[in-house]
């Protein structure tokens, strides 16, 4: 599968995950913990209890879950205070020093935490029962997260489950990709950088509609299972749409 960039794309792709990571270490860096919210997303804790509540604790001891973009811990102690055996990676060592902290400090827990971006996983094929992405894939562009999708399958096992929870084409930012001079490609920006919108300084950024869901997961070997749109309003009614995808692998 081949995606087309715009010429200020071919500029800037590669090096837009040395970007994405930079803006996110400065943020760890001058914001510490609070970067980034304490407490687990609600698409998260719904997702795991829903799909994965009935388990006994011994299942859930065997039941390997893989946190991509783990960023300060939010979701990981939630995780493993459910009895699951999480691992966390994040590609900014800033952000995994404080979850590190955070885990300790606050739940008195450790972690096996991870530093890699998501396009090279460092782990054996068909390790995970469960990998989970909260807002971080959401970061690639079109190319790189196929290439993510490909390397997520590779690390699931047989009929492993994949749950993402990313913005969706009905963000009122999304309206940036219309100017191709910001435009990585069809569905991405360099950054938002209009203060006044949500979500802005956050570097590379994406916006996906169900259709390239069902492209990009098919191509890589998915079923998607569910999509739940979430919108919330900003103010100048601005809002931003969340979806989160359920898929499970299929070949």
């Amino acid at each position: 599968m081949c995606f087309p960039v715009t010429d200020f794309a071919t500029r800037y792709l590669k090096e837009s995950m040395k970007t994405s990571r930079n803006v996110f270490d400065t943020q760890y860096r001058n914001f510490s913990s609070k970067a980034q919210r304490k407490y687990p997303s609600e698409g998260v804790i719904r997702f795991l209890l829903s799909n994965y509540g009935v388990l006994s604790q011994h299942q859930r001891n065997c039941c390997i879950v893989l946190d991509l973009g783990c960023g300060t811990g939010r979701n990981l102690w939630m995780i493993q205070k459910e009895g699951f055996n999480v691992i966390g990676i994040d590609s900014s060592l800033s952000g995994l020093q404080i979850a590190a902290q955070v885990l300790s400090d606050d739940w008195y827990l450790s972690c096996n935490l991870v530093g890699s971006n998501m396009q090279t996983l460092p782990f054996k094929n068909s390790c995970f029962d469960v990998v989970i992405d909260d807002v971080s894939m959401q970061h690639l562009n079109l190319l790189e997260a196929e290439n993510t999708l490909k390397e997520i399958h590779r690390v699931l096992k047989v009929s492993g489950t994949f749950f993402s929870n990313r913005l969706g084409m009905n963000s009122s930012p999304a309206q940036l990709l219309k100017l191709k001079p910001n435009r990585v490609d069809s569905h991405t920006v360099f950054n938002i950088s209009d203060q006044n919108l949500p979500l802005a300084g956050n570097g590379q950024t994406s916006f996906w509609d169900t259709e390239i869901v069902d492209e990009l997961y098919f191509g890589a070997g998915f079923e998607v299972l569910e999509i739940l749109r979430n919108h919330r309003t900003y103010h100048d009614d601005m809002g931003i749409e969340y979806l989160e995808i359920v898929a499970k692998e299929i070949w």
